[in-house]
């Protein structure tokens, strides 16, 4: 309901489901049914409620890529998503994270951004995408009553390196003492929560890892 009337249908809303004991008790074990439970140290689910914006510019949920491999699952509402396969992610904007996005007429004019793909992918209640790490996407939600969900998957030690563009198999090539040290964080924020119930901020600043 807060999602829905949103201060005027404008804001978008986030937070991790654990704290919203009741839905999470009923989500499913997303990484047991992929298969992939042996190579996941944590899971972490996020709410995405509310919508962001009715443009592709100049609101929060820019372009973006996320370090962790992540399935995103649309339940009330829908959203728009622009993805750029993850091999051309150092082509299209050289790596940068948070990238400024190009106008309509800077891409028609940029013979060289021209051939980089882009999908835009119109989700409903029900559909759901796959994001493996370093993957850049924009989410674009001009519904007040969207509710979205989900799944990032941190990785045990050197594993879910399924590609070699994604993040964790480039991070494996260039350092793996800042692999052990993400493994270190990853475990100790997990144990934070289990034996205190307090959660941090972690790999940015709004969301809530547990």
């Amino acid at each position: 309901e807060a999602a829905r009337r949103g201060q005027g249908g404008a804001s978008a809303f986030y937070l991790n489901a654990k704290r919203a004991r009741r839905f999470h008790a009923r989500l499913p074990d997303v990484a047991a049914a992929l298969g992939v439970q042996g190579d996941v140290l944590r899971a972490q689910s996020f709410l995405w409620l509310g919508r962001n914006g009715a443009s592709l510019h100049g609101h929060r949920g820019a372009l973006h890529f996320d370090e962790e491999p992540n399935v995103y699952v649309q339940l009330a509402g829908e959203v728009f998503v622009l993805v750029i396969p993850p091999n051309f992610t150092d082509a299209a904007f050289g790596g940068n994270r948070h990238p400024s996005l190009p106008s309509l007429d800077e891409l028609r004019r940029d013979e060289y951004f021209r051939r980089v793909p882009l999908h835009l992918v119109h989700l409903r209640p029900g559909d759901g995408l796959t994001f493996p790490g370093r993957t850049y996407h924009y989410v674009l939600s001009p519904s007040a009553g969207r509710v979205s969900l989900n799944f990032f998957f941190i990785p045990r030690w050197r594993r879910m390196e399924y590609i070699p563009a994604d993040w964790y198999s480039r991070e494996a090539g260039a350092s793996p003492v800042r692999l052990a040290l993400r493994q270190l964080w990853a475990r100790s924020f997990s144990r934070l929560y289990d034996e205190t119930g307090r959660a941090i901020m972690y790999m940015g600043s709004k969301l809530e890892y547990n």
